[in-house]
């Protein structure tokens, strides 16, 4: 609308003062436009920011009908403030220039305009409210937004949640069906273990069975074998004892009866040791047997210094040593121990008296205690008969002594005491004494009369053992066949 002036009337000079004044406050007020129009634009910018990070904030829910309504009607809300704020800029583009920090250099041109963005204050304002009002909106649909896709997330997290629950229980299954199926093989493996083992103790059993039949078997031929054995071992002493009784029968007996026999040598301490002759060969060789007998028992030492005699057993003649070796097949040979003797006539085991007071020189005599026995000679000899055994000894003899060692006559089952009287002493020299043994075989046919008693006493003996062993062996033969015949 135009309106006429007329100069020199009142009204016209009101109305320019007026227009003055309102242009005169229009430039006063117009002195913030630039600062409020750098800080619209600051906030139109920052809200176009937003407005852009909102749209990318959409992008990352999740799809569904409820964000999609939702997605709709925020982008049309953004589409109307991204219109309004672009028309406003539009709008506002030639305020830029005059309004911006240091205007653009024609100061009338930019104090017109910052007059004339004084009359945008309204669009301004109406810019806000909607600009207000979309926030609102905005942040409405986003709290809206946000409790939905809350509720959606929870689903969908409940939904992962029952899927990986259903992953699970699959897996569950399939581990369970595993399971099953390594049971059932392990069950399977058991039976055919168990069958197996079954089998192998079944074969045991049998084999044990069959062990057991042979043992039994092997059993019962072993005791035919040793029933074979002694009847056989019977037969056997059968046929010996039937060719030793063939042997002895006058057809069949040889001329010699003492052929192939050995000699039976009785020691002094009564055992008995059958040697054959042909291992004897000299009276060394005879005494090393003694010794060896002797070995580890008592008159080693007195064997060893041949402190011992010999004699026949059948006529009990003494043996010269000093003589050529000679013996018979079968002869016995008794052996007695050396020992100086005392005066005493008691038995030198038992001590008593009474029962050795009948004891002769130069014959043997037992004692008649019951339970001693024991076997000795005595020689009483005067020095005279001393000196002249020592004269016929030789000086070769005299080497020989008689020690008094640790053993004693009672040691022994036979010994000899060799006793001497002289007037002036009662005991025995030594050296008499070792040559009374030195030449004892040059009164040897003194003794022989003394002996034949003793003599004819073992003889006797000996046919009466002989003729027990005849009839053990007639008894023999009869029970033979009665064996062989069961």
């Amino acid at each position: 609308m135009s309106a006429t002036f007329t100069f020199g009337s009142l009204g016209d000079i009101i109305t320019i003062s007026q227009l003055v004044y309102q242009l005169a406050r229009a430039l006063d007020d117009s002195r913030g436009s630039s600062k409020s129009y750098q800080e619209l634009r600051k906030d139109l910018d920052v809200f176009g920011q937003i407005l852009v990070q909102l749209i990318a904030a959409f992008e990352m829910f999740d799809s569904s009908a409820w964000l999609s309504n939702i997605d709709t009607i925020t982008r049309s809300v953004v589409a109307d403030c991204a219109g309004m704020i672009k028309d406003a800029l539009d709008h506002l583009a030639k305020y830029d220039s005059s309004l911006r920090p240091g205007g653009s250099g024609n100061r009338v041109k930019d104090t017109f305009n910052k007059v004339k963005w004084l009359g945008e204050k309204q669009n301004i304002e109406e810019l806000r409210e909607k600009l207000r009002t979309g926030s609102e909106r905005i942040t409405m649909l986003l709290n809206i937004a946000s409790k939905v896709s809350a509720r959606l997330d929870c689903r969908t997290m409940l939904s992962r949640i029952d899927d990986m629950d259903q992953i699970l229980k699959d897996q569950q299954k399939c581990y369970e069906a595993t399971a099953n199926h390594l049971e059932a093989q392990l069950e399977k493996s058991h039976r055919k273990i168990y069958y197996r083992l079954d089998s192998i103790q079944a074969a045991v059993d049998n084999e044990q069975g069959g062990i057991q039949m042979l043992l039994l078997f092997t059993k019962s031929s072993l005791c035919a074998v040793k029933g074979v054995q002694q009847m056989l071992g019977q037969v056997f002493q059968a046929v010996l004892s039937l060719h030793d009784l063939v042997s002895r029968t006058v057809y069949f007996r040889s001329l010699d009866p003492t052929k192939g026999l050995p000699i039976i040598l009785e020691d002094a301490l009564g055992n008995v040791r059958e040697v054959p002759l042909n291992w004897l060969h000299s009276w060394e060789g005879l005494h090393d047997i003694i010794l060896h007998s002797f070995e580890n028992q008592k008159g080693y030492r007195l064997v060893q210094r041949k402190q011992y005699a010999l004699e026949d057993g059948t006529t009990s003649q003494e043996l010269d040593l000093r003589r050529p070796f000679s013996l018979r097949r079968g002869m016995k040979i008794n052996m007695s121990m050396i020992f100086p003797g005392t005066g005493s006539p008691v038995c030198p085991r038992c001590r008593r008296g009474e029962t050795a007071g009948n004891a002769r020189e130069g014959q043997y005599s037992q004692c008649a205690t019951q339970g001693c026995g024991f076997l000795f000679m005595r020689f009483e000899l005067l020095q005279q008969a001393t000196s002249q055994a020592a004269m016929a000894a030789g000086t070769g003899s005299s080497k020989q002594r008689i020690e008094l060692l640790d053993e004693e006559p009672s040691d022994f089952c036979r010994v000899r005491l060799f006793l001497r009287r002289q007037k002036q002493r009662s005991y025995m020299d030594e050296r008499d004494l070792d040559r009374i043994i030195a030449c004892r075989g040059t009164h040897d046919h003194v003794f022989i009369k003394r002996a034949e008693a003793e003599v004819r006493r073992t003889m006797r003996i000996e046919a009466i053992r002989r003729e027990e062993e005849e009839r053990r062996t007639a008894s023999s033969l009869q029970e033979a066949p009665v064996s062989q015949s069961d």
